[in-house]
């Protein structure tokens, strides 16, 4: 157990290193292009990735996961595995050529046609390398996968960028797009070496797609509660509301998708590894929730307290219509952060009833949700997920309460210290923008603001909870060791 958490704990460590030096990179380049391209462009763009989110569901039909999650693995579940995943790739792509048009359609956003049918070409780097990239995390590989993300994202960045300043418009967007897909393809498949044979086992096959269909399912209702927001938005309020929409909500989940997802990436391979040792499960939960709490959650809080500075100054005032959104979109993404990773040890352990209620109820409430609130414009459809998160997160936590008997009080006293520290942080950083900065917005009132954050949360653990560091310290031993 002690090597599983030795693994565990360097993977983290290498995939947060790796990425986060490619986030630094990403988060510049990506405020450069929210910063030239309009609010048009990435409503268009949010519409051709909604279309891609859907048909990207169906491509290996979760077989790839099951790659992951089994065990113990044959040469010919591995080449049949591919081979499904290239044969479904290739109808897909065949479908989208007639969709993009009803799709277009739907929105009356004529544009959208072609943008459809050139990003649709991301189907088949997908599914070239989705068995390649699933072997690469049974081994715990993810040094060499999060340096090829590194290359594609600074390829894709780079030719974004070009393109948009060169006037591309959504184009720069949707080629950088297929680059980062295309390099990142690429990069795997040279490092694995790895050549398919003609090797297909009905046998395998059903074995296989008895673990993915189910989780394809999950996934289709994920998109319906995930992406129906954009839908429901482009259709009824337009392409500009939808990309003020679309920018505030990725601004919101950079620390989610971009922190979590390592934790997540780790945790999948590691909890399917400990799946028959319950005790080692909720172990490890109370571990994990403990890391999320301590550095995310005053990730959330943060950018709460300075929503304004990172609108006005990062994104532009022209982006002004995104700020309440934005701090909606802070205060759900607390919940967020620990919902992706309550749902990868659902899915390690097997249990995938409760992971497809969780997204069957998510896919009738949020669209509800939406639906209703559209009237009331941009904030109403943002306040929407205030009322009906909750109720599906209290839903989640229950399923990994009853799946592995984690304790309710002893995980309230592994976030509570994060909780209130961060909530002082927030009450501090009022108190110095009211009445000492007079609500100032320049860089260097946000770098006080940044700096006087952090002091008053490091702060509060030095007074009420010490233990924090000596756990941070044991965290770095290991990854020292």
């Amino acid at each position: 157990m002690d090597n599983i958490k030795s693994i565990a704990v360097k993977s983290i460590f290498w995939m947060a290193s790796i990425r986060y030096i490619s986030q630094l990179i990403s988060w510049s380049v990506t405020i450069l292009l929210i910063r030239i391209l309009s609010p048009h462009d990435y409503g268009l763009m949010g519409m051709a990735l909604a279309y891609m989110g859907l048909i990207n569901i169906f491509f290996d039909l979760s077989i790839g996961e099951a790659i992951l999650q089994k065990k113990d693995i044959s040469e010919v579940d591995i080449n049949t595995a591919f081979w499904i995943c290239i044969s479904f790739a290739t109808l897909l792509y065949a479908a989208t050529w007639p969709l993009a048009s009803i799709w277009a359609s739907f929105f009356s956003a004529p544009d959208l046609v072609t943008i459809v049918r050139v990003i649709g070409i991301n189907l088949f780097f997908s599914s070239a390398r989705e068995i390649p990239n699933r072997l690469l995390a049974r081994d715990f590989e993810f040094k060499k996968r999060s340096f090829f993300e590194l290359i594609s994202a600074i390829s894709a960045l780079i030719t974004s960028l070009s393109l948009a300043l060169y006037g591309m418009g959504v184009w720069s967007l949707v080629i950088g797009e297929m680059v980062r897909n295309g390099v990142l393809t690429i990069c795997i498949l040279l490092y694995m070496k790895w050549i398919p044979k003609f090797l297909f086992s009905i046998k395998a096959a059903k074995r296989l797609l008895k673990f993915g269909i189910p989780i394809t399912g999950h996934y289709l209702l994920g998109y319906v509660s995930s992406r129906s927001d954009s839908i429901i938005i482009g259709r009824v309020l337009g392409q500009d509301i939808l990309g003020y929409y679309t920018v505030a909500l990725s601004l919101s989940r950079i620390p989610i998708t971009k922190g979590i997802l390592i934790i997540q990436n780790v945790m999948f391979p590691l909890f399917s590894t400990l799946q028959n040792n319950v005790e080692e499960c909720r172990k490890y939960f109370y571990r994990v929730v403990y890391i999320i709490a301590v550095f995310f959650i005053p990730m959330m809080f943060g950018m709460f307290a300075v929503s304004e500075e990172i609108v006005i100054l990062i994104l532009s005032p022209k982006w002004m219509p995104s700020l309440l959104p934005f701090r909606v979109f802070c205060i759900v993404g607390i919940m967020l952060s620990f919902t992706g990773v309550f749902m990868v040890i659902l899915k390690s352990r097997g249990n995938t009833s409760a992971v497809f209620k969780y997204s069957l109820y998510s896919a009738i409430l949020l669209p509800i949700g939406y639906s209703l609130a559209t009237p009331f414009g941009l904030m109403g459809v943002a306040l929407s997920w205030l009322f009906v998160f909750p109720l599906l997160f209290g839903y989640l936590f229950y399923s990994i309460k009853i799946d592995i008997g984690i304790d309710i009080m002893e995980t309230f006293k592994r976030v509570k210290h994060a909780i209130i520290g961060s909530l002082l942080m927030v009450a501090g950083l009022t108190l110095l923008k009211n009445y000492i900065l007079q609500n100032q917005v320049s860089f260097v009132t946000f770098a006080i603001n940044i700096a006087i954050g952090i002091f008053i949360y490091i702060s509060y653990f030095l007074i009420f909870s010490r233990q924090t560091f000596k756990d941070i310290q044991t965290i770095w031993k290991t990854l020292k060791s």
